[in-house]
């Protein structure tokens, strides 16, 4: 069979998970040839209950959270977060 598909790109997906008093959060990223992190996606859970979703695209963070969650807490847990998974890249 020809192949028609030219490989452009090798990336690894790395699934975690991390806590703080109040909230679970479900990390799932990709990082790239040249330890580039391609995606980051986290989701929040307090219980059972999906309270939303957090993504770093590039250095530009997107929090979607209902006003009722602690936004603060949230938004130092995915800095903490995002710090961790830069620490591992080598350069």
């Amino acid at each position: 069979m020809t192949q028609i598909l030219t490989k452009t790109s090798v990336a690894t997906r790395i699934t975690a998970t991390a806590k703080d008093d109040k909230y679970e959060y479900n990390v799932d990223y990709q990082v790239a040839e040249g330890n580039t992190v391609t995606s980051l996606v986290v989701s929040v859970k307090s219980g059972n209950d999906y309270i939303g979703t957090l993504s770093l695209n590039g250095e530009n963070k997107n929090l979607s959270v209902p006003e009722t969650a602690d936004v603060v807490m949230i938004n130092t847990t995915f800095d903490a977060i995002i710090a961790e998974v830069k620490s591992t890249l080598t350069v």
